[in-house]
């Protein structure tokens, strides 16, 4: 029996919420967590769109999980700036994300 040789690791990425490592392109590609069920490509897309500001995307978070659970971990990554002591989300960064 022979098993498919594992994905490249340097297209993986770490969720900042469940420290779960997507090995699949496609899900580096996009940065999506299947543990947490987060598309984080698209939550930073909403960050830059809205100019950095997080009270705009927190309100808008429902709309991109029905899991009371998620909403409250996406939003408390997204304050971590205010809550973190000043190291903020960069100490949980997006890997390839631009930033933090």
């Amino acid at each position: 029996m022979t098993f498919p040789a594992p994905p490249d690791m340097a297209e993986s990425i770490a969720c900042p919420i469940c420290s779960l490592i997507a090995h699949y392109p496609i899900d580096a590609e996009q940065r999506y967590c299947g543990r947490c069920d987060i598309f984080w490509g698209v939550l930073l897309d909403l960050l830059e769109y809205e100019g950095g500001d997080v009270g705009e995307v927190i309100k808008l978070l429902p709309r991109l999980t029905n899991d009371p659970a998620k909403v409250v971990a996406v939003a408390t990554w997204l304050l971590m700036d205010k809550n973190d002591g000043g190291a903020g989300r960069a100490s949980h960064p997006i890997p390839g994300s631009a930033t933090p």
